[in-house]
């Protein structure tokens, strides 16, 4: 199961008093702030979504939270089999502090779990079922095989783009979940970018096909998604905002 995901306070389900308790959270912040808020909150999706397999370099891990917030994209699925993330390295601001607005699922390997010599990779066999339950299909960036241009991958279906370290790439299980092999067009003498470029470039070109109004694609979050998205951000950008939410709430 994903970890980190925390549990929405149940006056968050009431429609009318969510809007009215959020309203009042927007108001301690400036018309420009709000503003702001609304506008990336319209452009968010759910529709596209990224899995980092094993990724421990702090750096990759956070260029690759930049490039999602910066292309709208809600959803990070962190696979820790072998590696943990740690996403804050000393000294390093790459993420420009992104990872406050994007959510991050984090699946580990279960603590004190009988070892099964069939499942090698148990949270990315867990990430790909849960994923597979909210109906995503997998696209598996990688050489091998014969993976095909990220251009020909259909968007017609969410999308879980799922992404390895740079020295190995996907695990066999990632690479056995895929309903898609890809890859990126290259003319050098390369055989790839490195990890938070290919990641930076294949959301790009998603985001602009999911985006196009020919498409008629229904990428935007739902009503119900955006309400308690605005409810995390209010919550981290208000100063103070938990104690407000406690008395008004009483």
């Amino acid at each position: 199961m994903p970890s980190d995901i925390t549990t929405p306070p149940a006056w968050l389900a009431d429609p009318a008093r969510a809007d009215d308790l959020l309203g009042r959270l927007a108001a301690q912040l400036t018309p420009h702030r709000r503003e702001r808020l609304e506008a990336v909150l319209g452009r968010r999706t759910r529709w596209l979504t990224v899995a980092l397999e094993d990724i421990y370099q702090p750096h990759n891990a956070a260029a690759v939270l930049r490039s999602c917030d910066g292309f709208g994209v809600q959803d990070v699925h962190i696979l820790e089999n072998l590696n943990t993330l740690r996403l804050r390295a000393k000294g390093s601001n790459v993420s420009m502090g992104t990872e406050r607005w994007v959510t991050l699922h984090k699946y580990r390997a279960p603590k004190g779990a009988p070892a099964n010599p069939l499942v090698t990779h148990p949270a990315t066999v867990a990430a790909t079922k849960a994923l597979r339950e909210r109906g995503y299909r997998i696209a598996a960036l990688t050489l091998r095989g014969s993976p095909v241009d990220l251009a020909e991958v259909p968007l017609d279906k969410p999308l879980a783009l799922f992404i390895g370290t740079e020295l190995t790439g996907l695990s066999d299980a990632a690479h056995e979940a895929a309903d898609f092999n890809v890859k990126l067009p290259m003319e050098g003498f390369a055989q790839s970018f490195n990890l938070s470029v290919c990641t930076a470039v294949c959301l790009y070109e998603l985001t602009r096909r999911l985006r196009d109004t020919k498409a008629k694609i229904p990428w935007s979050l739902p009503t119900e998604d955006k309400r308690r998205l605005l409810f995390e951000w209010l919550t981290r950008d208000v100063p103070g905002a938990d104690e407000l939410l406690a008395r008004w709430t009483k």
